[in-house]
């Protein structure tokens, strides 16, 4: 399960403390909460010990919050100023089927044509209807172009939707090559692992 292994975290500031030159906050841990309600109370309650241990001058309180870096969390869900509610669904989508890193970014790929950081998305119809089996064939295809063809990683990542998966390991399988299933890990004759 890919958040189980891999914190999603976020560091949190505020904009005032920024725009003072001093960068003050404090990593977030996301699988701590459920909903983004628990999560903006903790803020709320850092930003008031902040505004004792680190004040701005003037009077002024924090109120605008700034999320500076995170880890382990898709793109989507996160901008610098906020964060998806959507996330929390999402990561609840991930544990329940019990997705790796690559299924994941399999499904996000997938449902890249759909506004997922919008609150009234249905993410358990979107997610339902993906199949990330698929995901094998496609990592196996990506090394086919990569390894066999030469295209950079991110040259193979552009062609991702116009690849044909099955097309790719037939000609792998002809040229010769020895293609094994190990765990979620495919080596061919080169052993390459992808």
């Amino acid at each position: 399960m890919y958040f189980k292994e891999n914190a999603p975290e976020i560091y949190v500031s505020d904009y005032a403390s920024y725009n003072n030159g001093s960068i003050v906050g404090k990593w977030f841990d996301l699988r701590d909460y459920y909903e983004i309600e628990e999560f903006i109370e903790d803020i709320v309650e850092m930003f008031k010990v902040l505004d004792i241990t680190h004040p701005l001058g003037y009077g002024y309180k924090r109120e605008s919050v700034m999320f500076q870096d995170w880890e382990n969390i898709p793109k989507v869900f996160v901008e610098s100023d906020r964060i998806s509610p959507n996330f929390w669904k999402f990561m609840e989508i991930v544990g329940d089927k019990g997705w790796n890193e690559a299924q994941m970014n399999f499904a996000l790929q997938s449902a890249d044509s759909y506004d997922l950081s919008n609150e009234e998305a249905d993410l358990e119809s979107i997610f339902g209807n993906i199949h990330v089996d698929e995901v094998e064939k496609y990592q196996l295809a990506k090394h086919y172009l990569i390894h066999w063809l030469g295209l950079s990683e991110e040259d193979a990542e552009k062609l991702e939707n116009c690849i044909n998966e099955d097309y790719c390991i037939r000609v792998m399988k002809h040229s010769g090559a020895t293609i094994e299933c190990i765990g979620e890990n495919y080596l061919t004759d080169q052993n390459v692992e992808l």
